[in-house]
């Protein structure tokens, strides 16, 4: 039988790889968006907020149809996918938020000083909007580590491949476990916890302001 350090393993590596793929990711859409304006980009946003507004078990039901009869689907791999199609809105959102805040004025100047685009992207745009790149890397994490929904429909609740802390959880109630449910959902909230305390922590924009406040 898998432990419980085994699913909180198995949890831990998907909400990794799930914000690895999804920050680049949004950082080329929100980036994208920021510039486009919403005016333009009007139906990206709406594709973007569907997994928002749609009931996770919907969305994991449509997945499976899409990818029916591929056995893929029912794996980590197939986890990590529709993980990532789940939880992009995550990332998106806040790097936009953060390019969308950047002075237009930098960024002409940059330009009129002959820079070529790589280095103001580098030099520019980037430490502007890292705290957005952080915020999203630590929103991706955590709410992978609570998804339920998706995990259910697509994973299959497959011991040591597509069983992660919430299934877990929900089978230890099922069972009257209580112990065990709790234990897990307690490791849960600490997770939640140390995620929300290092990307405030992390956050470039608050040591800027520890820095100019010394000044």
């Amino acid at each position: 039988m898998e432990t419980d350090y085994g699913v909180v393993w198995l949890t831990l590596k998907l909400a990794l790889i799930t914000a690895l793929i999804c920050v680049p990711l949004g950082l080329v859409v929100g980036r994208w968006l920021a510039r486009r304006g919403a005016a333009q980009a009007w139906w990206v946003d709406a594709l973007l907020l569907l997994p928002l507004i749609v009931p996770p078990t919907v969305f994991g039901l449509y997945f499976l149809g899409v990818f029916s009869g591929s056995s893929w689907v029912f794996s980590f791999h197939g986890l990590v996918l529709a993980s990532v199609l789940v939880n992009l809105p995550f990332a998106v959102f806040p790097i936009r938020r953060a390019w969308e805040q950047i002075p237009t004025e930098t960024l002409e100047g940059a330009a009129c000083a002959g820079w070529p685009p790589g280095k103001v992207f580098t030099r520019c745009e980037l430490p502007q909007a890292w705290h957005g790149i952080v915020s999203a890397f630590a929103l991706v994490a955590a709410h992978t580590v609570g998804e339920f929904g998706v995990v259910m429909m697509v994973g299959g609740n497959i011991e040591g491949e597509t069983r992660t802390m919430s299934l877990a959880i929900y089978d230890y109630v099922q069972s009257m476990n209580m112990n065990r449910a709790h234990s897990l959902a307690l490791t849960c909230v600490a997770l939640g916890a140390i995620v929300a305390i290092a990307s405030h922590v992390l956050n470039p924009a608050r040591w800027r302001r520890r820095l100019d406040a010394r000044k």
